[in-house]
């Protein structure tokens, strides 16, 4: 009655295109490098990882680490120690909460997260996927596009 069906099915559509169009845009960077994405929460280093956040990126076919591909629903690790397990090339960090950088600034000098590959390369990126679903993934897709296709 009111057109939604046709409006969620536009913004699949529109969402399929742009995964498609990246997907293209990264070429070869699918296979060659890795990507993680965690959220810090507060001095305890809590990480977590969403299903949402997870499927997109599935959707798109980057490589993971193996803790993180796949991965059906959202987990939460709260041990430090856990950290190497969620290593890549490039490492994106959540920022749930808008100014608190100062969080993932402690995170990055913590010893475990500076033996980081992706921490030791610099391509440690703070990004913020928050919001509703349809605004998230538009926000994932060009945050990939900036780090991953805009930067070598």
């Amino acid at each position: 009655m009111l057109g939604k069906s046709d409006s969620e099915e536009e913004l699949q559509t529109e969402y399929q295109k742009k995964v498609q169009k990246l997907r293209q845009q990264l070429g070869d960077k699918l296979e060659n490098i890795t990507i993680s994405a965690i959220e810090v929460d507060g001095q305890n280093f809590i990480f977590s990882d969403t299903d949402f956040d997870n499927r997109v990126l599935n959707d798109i076919g980057l490589r993971r680490p193996p803790l993180q591909q796949n991965k059906k629903t959202e987990g939460w690790l709260s041990n430090i120690e856990t950290l190497p397990e969620h290593d890549a090339d490039v490492l994106f960090v959540r920022n749930s909460w808008l100014g608190r950088s100062d969080e993932i600034s402690s995170f990055l000098k913590h010893p475990i997260a500076s033996q980081l590959q992706a921490v030791k390369n610099n391509r440690v990126y703070e990004v913020y996927w928050e919001g509703p679903p349809y605004l998230v993934a538009n926000r994932i897709i060009d945050d990939l596009h900036k780090y991953l296709v805009d930067q070598p």
